[in-house]
Protein backbone atom coordinates (compact mmCIF):
# COMPACT_ATOMS: atom_id res chain seq x y z
CA UNK A 1 0.00 0.00 0.00
CA UNK A 2 1.63 3.36 -0.96
CA UNK A 3 1.52 5.99 1.72
CA UNK A 4 2.88 8.71 -0.77
CA UNK A 5 0.84 11.23 -2.38
CA UNK A 6 1.74 12.15 -5.93
CA UNK A 7 0.27 14.71 -7.66
CA UNK A 8 -1.66 16.35 -4.73
CA UNK A 9 -4.19 18.91 -4.62
CA UNK A 10 -5.71 20.25 -1.58
CA UNK A 11 -9.81 19.66 -1.27
CA UNK A 12 -11.63 22.07 1.44
CA UNK A 13 -13.76 19.79 2.39
CA UNK A 14 -16.73 19.12 5.50
CA UNK A 15 -16.61 16.33 7.47
CA UNK A 16 -18.77 14.75 10.18
CA UNK A 17 -17.22 14.87 13.92
CA UNK A 18 -17.14 11.10 14.18
CA UNK A 19 -15.41 11.08 10.62
CA UNK A 20 -12.48 13.50 11.46
CA UNK A 21 -12.32 11.34 15.20
CA UNK A 22 -12.17 7.60 12.50
CA UNK A 23 -9.42 9.44 10.95
CA UNK A 24 -7.50 10.28 14.34
CA UNK A 25 -7.81 6.74 15.49
CA UNK A 26 -6.59 5.34 11.97
CA UNK A 27 -3.81 7.35 12.01
CA UNK A 28 -2.40 6.43 15.36
CA UNK A 29 -3.32 2.49 15.44
CA UNK A 30 -1.41 2.29 11.50
CA UNK A 31 1.09 4.93 12.16
CA UNK A 32 0.77 6.84 9.27
CA UNK A 33 1.91 10.38 8.70
CA UNK A 34 -0.82 12.56 9.16
CA UNK A 35 -5.43 11.92 8.31
CA UNK A 36 -4.28 13.77 5.01
CA UNK A 37 -2.19 9.69 4.53
CA UNK A 38 -5.40 8.02 6.18
CA UNK A 39 -7.31 9.27 3.76
CA UNK A 40 -5.59 8.46 1.13
CA UNK A 41 -5.16 5.07 1.46
CA UNK A 42 -8.96 4.58 2.42
CA UNK A 43 -9.93 6.11 -1.03
CA UNK A 44 -7.40 3.52 -2.78
CA UNK A 45 -8.71 0.74 -1.30
CA UNK A 46 -12.63 1.90 -1.89
CA UNK A 47 -11.80 2.85 -5.72
CA UNK A 48 -10.27 -0.45 -6.41
CA UNK A 49 -12.18 -3.18 -3.59
CA UNK A 50 -15.25 -1.81 -3.46
CA UNK A 51 -18.03 -1.50 -6.09
CA UNK A 52 -20.30 1.05 -6.57
CA UNK A 53 -23.89 -0.20 -5.56
CA UNK A 54 -22.43 -0.96 -1.84
CA UNK A 55 -20.61 2.58 -1.73
CA UNK A 56 -22.97 4.84 -3.48
CA UNK A 57 -26.02 3.16 -2.93
CA UNK A 58 -29.45 5.25 -2.04
CA UNK A 59 -29.58 4.13 1.64
CA UNK A 60 -26.13 5.58 2.30
CA UNK A 61 -26.56 8.28 0.19
CA UNK A 62 -29.10 9.94 1.98
CA UNK A 63 -28.06 8.67 5.58
CA UNK A 64 -26.13 11.78 6.15
CA UNK A 65 -28.47 15.31 5.87
CA UNK A 66 -25.89 17.43 8.59
CA UNK A 67 -28.08 16.75 11.56
CA UNK A 68 -24.77 17.35 13.38
CA UNK A 69 -22.71 20.46 12.78
CA UNK A 70 -19.74 19.79 10.24
CA UNK A 71 -16.67 20.76 10.25
CA UNK A 72 -14.49 22.10 7.78
CA UNK A 73 -11.03 20.31 7.06
CA UNK A 74 -8.46 20.84 4.60
CA UNK A 75 -7.17 17.39 2.79
CA UNK A 76 -4.25 16.90 0.11
CA UNK A 77 -5.57 14.19 -1.88
CA UNK A 78 -3.90 12.51 -5.56
CA UNK A 79 -5.24 14.82 -8.41
CA UNK A 80 -6.70 11.00 -9.71
CA UNK A 81 -8.70 10.45 -6.57
CA UNK A 82 -9.89 14.25 -6.29
CA UNK A 83 -11.06 13.44 -9.84
CA UNK A 84 -12.44 9.94 -8.74
CA UNK A 85 -14.79 12.19 -6.01
CA UNK A 86 -16.01 14.75 -8.52
CA UNK A 87 -17.53 11.98 -10.46
CA UNK A 88 -18.91 10.17 -8.66
CA UNK A 89 -20.75 13.26 -7.23
CA UNK A 90 -21.75 13.93 -10.24
CA UNK A 91 -22.75 10.16 -11.35
CA UNK A 92 -24.91 9.71 -8.58
CA UNK A 93 -26.56 13.14 -7.69
CA UNK A 94 -24.42 14.08 -4.99
CA UNK A 95 -24.53 18.14 -3.97
CA UNK A 96 -20.83 17.82 -4.02
CA UNK A 97 -17.27 16.27 -3.48
CA UNK A 98 -17.46 17.08 0.02
CA UNK A 99 -21.03 14.86 -0.17
CA UNK A 100 -18.96 11.95 -1.61
CA UNK A 101 -16.03 11.85 0.94
CA UNK A 102 -18.54 11.71 3.81
CA UNK A 103 -20.02 8.71 1.84
CA UNK A 104 -16.71 7.12 1.77
CA UNK A 105 -15.59 8.52 5.35
CA UNK A 106 -19.76 6.90 6.84
CA UNK A 107 -18.82 3.30 4.71
CA UNK A 108 -15.46 3.21 6.97
CA UNK A 109 -16.91 4.28 9.62
CA UNK A 110 -19.70 1.41 9.70
CA UNK A 111 -18.59 -1.19 7.09
CA UNK A 112 -15.23 -1.17 6.02
CA UNK A 113 -12.62 -3.51 7.42
CA UNK A 114 -10.31 -1.16 8.59
CA UNK A 115 -7.35 -3.54 8.09
CA UNK A 116 -7.83 -4.05 4.38
CA UNK A 117 -7.31 -0.31 3.85
CA UNK A 118 -4.10 -0.22 5.20
CA UNK A 119 -2.54 -3.03 5.44
CA UNK A 120 -0.37 -4.06 2.30
CA UNK A 121 -1.90 -6.13 -0.49
CA UNK A 122 -0.08 -9.30 0.33
CA UNK A 123 -1.69 -9.50 3.43
CA UNK A 124 -5.54 -10.03 1.65
CA UNK A 125 -7.00 -13.15 1.16
CA UNK A 126 -6.66 -14.01 -2.75
CA UNK A 127 -9.85 -13.11 -4.83
CA UNK A 128 -11.33 -15.51 -7.65
CA UNK A 129 -9.95 -14.85 -10.98
CA UNK A 130 -13.37 -15.34 -12.82
CA UNK A 131 -17.33 -15.33 -12.45
CA UNK A 132 -18.99 -18.79 -13.85
CA UNK A 133 -20.77 -17.87 -17.04
CA UNK A 134 -23.76 -19.61 -18.49
CA UNK A 135 -25.11 -19.66 -21.85
CA UNK A 136 -28.53 -18.28 -22.23
CA UNK A 137 -30.30 -18.67 -25.72
CA UNK A 138 -33.18 -16.19 -25.85
CA UNK A 139 -35.29 -14.34 -28.39
CA UNK A 140 -34.20 -10.56 -29.29
CA UNK A 141 -35.13 -7.82 -31.66
CA UNK A 142 -33.27 -6.84 -34.67
CA UNK A 143 -32.71 -3.67 -33.42
CA UNK A 144 -31.29 -5.36 -30.08
CA UNK A 145 -28.80 -6.93 -31.73
CA UNK A 146 -27.78 -4.19 -33.60
CA UNK A 147 -27.60 -1.63 -30.67
CA UNK A 148 -25.30 -4.19 -29.23
CA UNK A 149 -23.14 -4.62 -32.02
CA UNK A 150 -23.13 -1.00 -32.97
CA UNK A 151 -21.32 -0.65 -29.34
CA UNK A 152 -19.35 -3.90 -29.61
CA UNK A 153 -17.65 -2.29 -32.13
CA UNK A 154 -17.62 1.36 -30.79
CA UNK A 155 -16.04 -0.02 -27.47
CA UNK A 156 -13.79 -2.48 -28.74
CA UNK A 157 -15.61 -5.47 -27.15
CA UNK A 158 -14.99 -9.18 -28.02
CA UNK A 159 -18.49 -10.22 -28.27
CA UNK A 160 -22.20 -10.04 -27.69
CA UNK A 161 -21.55 -11.49 -24.20
CA UNK A 162 -19.51 -9.30 -22.76
CA UNK A 163 -21.41 -6.19 -24.69
CA UNK A 164 -24.59 -7.72 -21.83
CA UNK A 165 -23.05 -8.44 -19.38
CA UNK A 166 -22.00 -4.84 -19.03
CA UNK A 167 -25.81 -3.96 -19.99
CA UNK A 168 -26.71 -5.78 -17.24
CA UNK A 169 -24.06 -5.10 -14.50
CA UNK A 170 -25.40 -1.46 -15.52
CA UNK A 171 -28.83 -2.08 -14.97
CA UNK A 172 -28.52 -4.10 -11.75
CA UNK A 173 -26.50 -1.56 -10.20
CA UNK A 174 -28.21 2.06 -11.27
CA UNK A 175 -31.38 1.13 -12.35
CA UNK A 176 -34.21 0.89 -10.24
CA UNK A 177 -36.60 -2.18 -10.89
CA UNK A 178 -40.12 0.69 -11.29
CA UNK A 179 -37.88 2.06 -14.20
CA UNK A 180 -36.59 -1.09 -15.84
CA UNK A 181 -39.64 -3.16 -15.24
CA UNK A 182 -42.80 -1.16 -15.12
CA UNK A 183 -45.84 -1.50 -16.67
CA UNK A 184 -45.60 0.63 -19.76
CA UNK A 185 -42.26 -0.96 -20.85
CA UNK A 186 -43.06 -4.69 -19.99
CA UNK A 187 -46.42 -3.97 -22.33
CA UNK A 188 -43.95 -2.06 -25.40
CA UNK A 189 -41.69 -4.98 -26.38
CA UNK A 190 -44.72 -6.46 -28.37
CA UNK A 191 -43.19 -8.08 -31.43
CA UNK A 192 -41.10 -7.43 -34.45
CA UNK A 193 -38.61 -9.64 -36.04
CA UNK A 194 -36.71 -11.84 -33.65
CA UNK A 195 -33.58 -13.32 -33.76
CA UNK A 196 -32.49 -16.27 -31.72
CA UNK A 197 -29.49 -15.09 -29.62
CA UNK A 198 -26.81 -17.02 -27.57
CA UNK A 199 -25.50 -14.92 -24.91
CA UNK A 200 -22.48 -16.03 -22.26
CA UNK A 201 -24.00 -14.36 -18.83
CA UNK A 202 -22.73 -14.58 -15.36
CA UNK A 203 -24.53 -17.15 -13.72
CA UNK A 204 -25.56 -14.45 -11.06
CA UNK A 205 -26.85 -12.11 -13.67
CA UNK A 206 -29.15 -15.41 -15.38
CA UNK A 207 -30.71 -15.94 -11.33
CA UNK A 208 -30.98 -11.73 -11.19
CA UNK A 209 -33.16 -12.26 -14.51
CA UNK A 210 -35.19 -15.53 -13.51
CA UNK A 211 -35.82 -13.78 -10.40
CA UNK A 212 -37.44 -10.53 -12.24
CA UNK A 213 -39.38 -13.09 -14.04
CA UNK A 214 -41.25 -14.33 -11.40
CA UNK A 215 -41.73 -11.22 -9.48
CA UNK A 216 -43.12 -9.24 -12.24
CA UNK A 217 -45.22 -12.29 -14.24
CA UNK A 218 -42.99 -12.14 -17.60
CA UNK A 219 -43.37 -15.03 -20.00
CA UNK A 220 -40.53 -16.41 -19.62
CA UNK A 221 -36.42 -15.07 -19.43
CA UNK A 222 -36.51 -13.81 -23.23
CA UNK A 223 -38.88 -11.35 -22.38
CA UNK A 224 -37.31 -9.87 -19.42
CA UNK A 225 -33.77 -9.89 -21.39
CA UNK A 226 -35.78 -7.97 -24.12
CA UNK A 227 -37.01 -5.40 -21.42
CA UNK A 228 -33.38 -4.84 -20.76
CA UNK A 229 -31.98 -4.28 -24.04
CA UNK A 230 -35.25 -2.03 -24.65
CA UNK A 231 -33.65 0.38 -21.98
CA UNK A 232 -30.37 0.05 -23.58
CA UNK A 233 -31.89 1.04 -26.80
CA UNK A 234 -33.85 3.75 -25.60
CA UNK A 235 -32.36 5.32 -22.50
CA UNK A 236 -28.85 4.41 -21.89
CA UNK A 237 -25.67 5.96 -22.32
CA UNK A 238 -23.57 3.70 -23.92
CA UNK A 239 -20.59 5.38 -22.07
CA UNK A 240 -22.42 4.89 -18.95
CA UNK A 241 -22.88 1.34 -20.07
CA UNK A 242 -19.82 0.62 -21.78
CA UNK A 243 -17.21 3.42 -21.30
CA UNK A 244 -15.89 1.49 -18.29
CA UNK A 245 -15.18 -2.34 -19.34
CA UNK A 246 -16.37 -4.28 -16.32
CA UNK A 247 -13.96 -6.99 -16.27
CA UNK A 248 -15.47 -10.24 -14.50
CA UNK A 249 -13.25 -10.06 -11.69
CA UNK A 250 -14.60 -9.52 -7.72
CA UNK A 251 -12.40 -5.91 -6.88
CA UNK A 252 -15.64 -3.80 -8.53
CA UNK A 253 -16.33 -1.31 -11.71
CA UNK A 254 -13.49 0.74 -10.28
CA UNK A 255 -10.55 -1.57 -10.06
CA UNK A 256 -7.55 -0.09 -11.87
CA UNK A 257 -5.87 -3.36 -12.21
CA UNK A 258 -9.17 -4.68 -14.20
CA UNK A 259 -10.44 -1.71 -15.56
CA UNK A 260 -7.67 0.15 -16.61
CA UNK A 261 -10.14 3.29 -17.60
CA UNK A 262 -10.93 3.45 -14.12
CA UNK A 263 -7.27 4.03 -13.10
CA UNK A 264 -7.15 7.68 -14.67
CA UNK A 265 -10.62 9.30 -14.48
CA UNK A 266 -11.03 10.84 -17.70
CA UNK A 267 -11.67 14.96 -16.47
CA UNK A 268 -12.80 15.82 -20.20
CA UNK A 269 -15.84 13.69 -20.06
CA UNK A 270 -16.29 14.29 -15.97
CA UNK A 271 -16.30 17.84 -17.03
CA UNK A 272 -18.75 17.31 -20.29
CA UNK A 273 -21.32 15.51 -17.92
CA UNK A 274 -21.32 18.36 -15.53
CA UNK A 275 -22.08 20.82 -17.94
CA UNK A 276 -24.99 18.65 -19.72
CA UNK A 277 -26.60 17.29 -16.66
CA UNK A 278 -30.16 18.11 -16.41
CA UNK A 279 -31.10 20.98 -14.10
CA UNK A 280 -34.24 20.91 -12.31
CA UNK A 281 -36.16 23.19 -9.61
CA UNK A 282 -38.79 21.91 -6.89
CA UNK A 283 -40.80 24.85 -6.24
CA UNK A 284 -43.35 24.20 -2.81
CA UNK A 285 -46.87 25.92 -3.06
CA UNK A 286 -48.53 26.08 0.27
CA UNK A 287 -50.17 28.48 2.81
CA UNK A 288 -52.57 31.15 2.45
CA UNK A 289 -52.32 33.81 0.17
CA UNK A 290 -51.34 36.25 3.32
CA UNK A 291 -48.35 34.43 4.14
CA UNK A 292 -45.19 35.84 4.44
CA UNK A 293 -42.55 33.45 6.27
CA UNK A 294 -42.74 30.25 4.12
CA UNK A 295 -40.55 27.13 5.02
CA UNK A 296 -39.59 24.40 2.88
CA UNK A 297 -41.16 21.44 4.44
CA UNK A 298 -39.75 17.99 5.20
CA UNK A 299 -41.98 16.39 2.22
CA UNK A 300 -40.69 18.77 0.10
CA UNK A 301 -37.12 17.93 0.96
CA UNK A 302 -38.60 14.34 0.63
CA UNK A 303 -39.62 14.86 -2.84
CA UNK A 304 -36.00 16.34 -3.47
CA UNK A 305 -34.64 12.91 -2.45
CA UNK A 306 -37.08 11.58 -4.88
CA UNK A 307 -35.52 13.02 -7.84
CA UNK A 308 -32.03 12.71 -7.22
CA UNK A 309 -32.18 9.25 -6.11
CA UNK A 310 -33.32 8.85 -10.24
CA UNK A 311 -30.76 11.38 -11.01
CA UNK A 312 -28.92 8.23 -13.16
CA UNK A 313 -31.72 7.38 -15.16
CA UNK A 314 -32.27 11.39 -15.81
CA UNK A 315 -29.34 11.78 -17.27
CA UNK A 316 -27.56 13.32 -14.04
CA UNK A 317 -30.21 15.47 -13.23
CA UNK A 318 -29.09 17.73 -9.98
CA UNK A 319 -31.59 19.76 -8.25
CA UNK A 320 -30.36 23.23 -8.12
CA UNK A 321 -32.77 24.59 -5.64
CA UNK A 322 -35.84 24.59 -3.87
CA UNK A 323 -38.09 26.76 -2.74
CA UNK A 324 -41.95 27.50 -1.76
CA UNK A 325 -44.58 30.63 -2.36
CA UNK A 326 -47.49 31.57 -1.13
CA UNK A 327 -51.06 30.27 -3.10
CA UNK A 328 -50.87 33.21 -4.98
CA UNK A 329 -51.24 33.20 -8.77
CA UNK A 330 -48.90 36.18 -9.09
CA UNK A 331 -45.95 34.82 -6.84
CA UNK A 332 -46.56 30.97 -8.33
CA UNK A 333 -46.00 32.69 -11.96
CA UNK A 334 -43.08 34.63 -10.81
CA UNK A 335 -41.45 31.65 -9.17
CA UNK A 336 -41.62 29.43 -12.16
CA UNK A 337 -40.81 32.42 -14.86
CA UNK A 338 -37.79 32.97 -12.64
CA UNK A 339 -36.66 29.60 -13.61
CA UNK A 340 -37.84 29.33 -16.79
CA UNK A 341 -35.38 31.81 -18.54
CA UNK A 342 -31.62 33.56 -18.03
CA UNK A 343 -28.30 32.01 -17.11
CA UNK A 344 -29.92 30.42 -14.38
CA UNK A 345 -32.64 28.77 -16.54
CA UNK A 346 -33.41 24.86 -15.38
CA UNK A 347 -34.64 22.25 -17.79
CA UNK A 348 -37.21 20.75 -15.26
CA UNK A 349 -39.58 22.88 -12.97
CA UNK A 350 -41.66 20.69 -10.70
CA UNK A 351 -44.60 22.46 -8.64
CA UNK A 352 -45.95 20.74 -5.63
CA UNK A 353 -49.13 21.33 -3.87
CA UNK A 354 -52.06 23.39 -4.62
CA UNK A 355 -53.76 21.02 -7.68
CA UNK A 356 -57.02 20.14 -5.84
CA UNK A 357 -60.19 21.53 -5.26
CA UNK A 358 -60.15 23.82 -2.09
CA UNK A 359 -60.50 27.46 -2.16
CA UNK A 360 -56.64 28.21 -2.05
CA UNK A 361 -55.43 25.72 -4.72
CA UNK A 362 -54.01 27.61 -7.90
CA UNK A 363 -51.57 26.26 -9.19
CA UNK A 364 -53.08 25.21 -12.46
CA UNK A 365 -54.41 28.42 -13.35
CA UNK A 366 -51.07 30.09 -12.52
CA UNK A 367 -49.51 27.41 -14.50
CA UNK A 368 -50.96 27.31 -17.68
CA UNK A 369 -50.86 30.86 -18.95
CA UNK A 370 -47.15 30.61 -18.89
CA UNK A 371 -47.57 27.23 -21.24
CA UNK A 372 -45.82 27.99 -24.93
CA UNK A 373 -46.81 24.11 -25.65
CA UNK A 374 -49.21 21.45 -23.52
CA UNK A 375 -47.61 17.88 -22.52
CA UNK A 376 -51.40 16.22 -22.08
CA UNK A 377 -49.63 13.25 -22.16
CA UNK A 378 -47.97 13.41 -18.56
CA UNK A 379 -51.17 14.46 -17.37
CA UNK A 380 -53.08 11.49 -18.28
CA UNK A 381 -50.51 9.28 -17.07
CA UNK A 382 -50.35 10.64 -13.39
CA UNK A 383 -53.75 11.01 -13.02
CA UNK A 384 -54.27 7.17 -14.08
CA UNK A 385 -51.23 6.47 -11.75
CA UNK A 386 -53.12 8.39 -8.76
CA UNK A 387 -56.68 6.77 -9.90
CA UNK A 388 -55.02 3.32 -9.61
CA UNK A 389 -54.23 4.41 -5.45
CA UNK A 390 -57.76 6.13 -4.88
CA UNK A 391 -60.49 6.80 -6.73
CA UNK A 392 -60.65 10.77 -5.20
CA UNK A 393 -57.56 11.35 -6.70
CA UNK A 394 -59.29 12.11 -9.85
CA UNK A 395 -60.33 15.68 -8.07
CA UNK A 396 -56.39 16.07 -8.73
CA UNK A 397 -56.30 19.37 -11.44
CA UNK A 398 -52.10 19.05 -12.61
CA UNK A 399 -51.11 20.99 -15.56
CA UNK A 400 -47.80 20.05 -17.57
CA UNK A 401 -46.13 21.99 -20.90
CA UNK A 402 -43.36 23.67 -22.16
CA UNK A 403 -42.14 27.47 -21.24
CA UNK A 404 -39.01 28.38 -23.45
CA UNK A 405 -38.05 24.56 -23.23
CA UNK A 406 -38.06 24.44 -20.16
CA UNK A 407 -40.77 21.03 -18.44
CA UNK A 408 -42.96 22.71 -16.37
CA UNK A 409 -45.06 19.90 -14.19
CA UNK A 410 -47.38 19.93 -11.41
CA UNK A 411 -47.31 17.40 -9.08
CA UNK A 412 -49.13 16.43 -5.65
CA UNK A 413 -47.85 18.27 -3.13
CA UNK A 414 -47.92 14.38 -1.11
CA UNK A 415 -44.51 13.22 -1.08
CA UNK A 416 -46.01 9.59 -1.52
CA UNK A 417 -48.38 10.17 -4.34
CA UNK A 418 -45.50 12.67 -5.30
CA UNK A 419 -43.26 9.00 -5.91
CA UNK A 420 -46.18 7.87 -7.48
CA UNK A 421 -46.32 10.24 -10.01
CA UNK A 422 -42.75 10.71 -11.03
CA UNK A 423 -42.10 7.08 -11.12
CA UNK A 424 -45.19 6.45 -13.84
CA UNK A 425 -43.46 9.21 -16.05
CA UNK A 426 -39.87 7.66 -15.36
CA UNK A 427 -40.61 6.11 -19.03
CA UNK A 428 -40.85 9.16 -21.13
CA UNK A 429 -39.22 11.56 -19.00
CA UNK A 430 -35.74 11.27 -19.40
CA UNK A 431 -36.61 10.86 -23.59
CA UNK A 432 -38.11 14.50 -22.62
CA UNK A 433 -35.69 15.71 -21.33
CA UNK A 434 -33.00 15.22 -24.03
CA UNK A 435 -35.83 16.51 -27.12
CA UNK A 436 -36.62 19.98 -25.09
CA UNK A 437 -32.10 20.46 -25.12
CA UNK A 438 -31.94 19.81 -28.66
CA UNK A 439 -29.91 16.49 -28.12
CA UNK A 440 -29.38 13.81 -30.42
CA UNK A 441 -32.89 11.81 -30.76
CA UNK A 442 -32.98 8.12 -29.12
CA UNK A 443 -34.60 5.77 -31.02
CA UNK A 444 -38.49 4.92 -30.45
CA UNK A 445 -39.76 1.62 -29.73
CA UNK A 446 -41.57 -0.01 -33.00
CA UNK A 447 -44.98 0.12 -32.84
CA UNK A 448 -46.25 -3.44 -34.14
CA UNK A 449 -49.95 -3.55 -33.98
CA UNK A 450 -51.88 -6.25 -32.22
CA UNK A 451 -54.07 -7.75 -35.10
CA UNK A 452 -54.59 -11.50 -34.76
CA UNK A 453 -52.58 -14.83 -34.98
CA UNK A 454 -50.02 -13.79 -37.54
CA UNK A 455 -48.97 -10.16 -35.50
CA UNK A 456 -46.28 -11.63 -33.88
CA UNK A 457 -47.14 -10.28 -30.71
CA UNK A 458 -46.23 -12.60 -27.53
CA UNK A 459 -47.11 -10.86 -24.66
CA UNK A 460 -50.35 -10.84 -22.89
CA UNK A 461 -52.78 -8.14 -24.37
Amino acid sequence: MRDTIGGAVEMSLEIEPHHLEWLANMQAKFEKQSVDTVLYCLLEHVMTEVDDATLFGKTRCKSHHGKVGKVKQNFAMDSAQSAWLEAKAAEHGLPDAGKAVRVVLEYACVSANSSQAFSPPATKAPKPKSKAKVAVTVEVEKRHVDWLEQNLRAFKLPDAGKAMRCLLEYVRAEVEDPILFGKTRCKAICGGQKLPQTFSVEADQQAWLTDKVDLHRLPDIGKAVRIVLEFGVTEADPKSVFGIIRKACQHGPNCKKCNPVAAKPDMESTLSSLQHASRAVVIEVGGSQDDEALEVKTEASDMVSALQERSGALHGLTVIAKEVVNNNIENIQAAVRKWCEGEQKADLVITVGGTGFGPHDLTPEATFPLLDKQAPGLVAVMLAKSMEISPTNMLSRPSAGMRNNTLIINMPGDSSAFVECLDALMPALPHGLKQLRGEVEMNHPRHVPHGGLNSGCGCDH
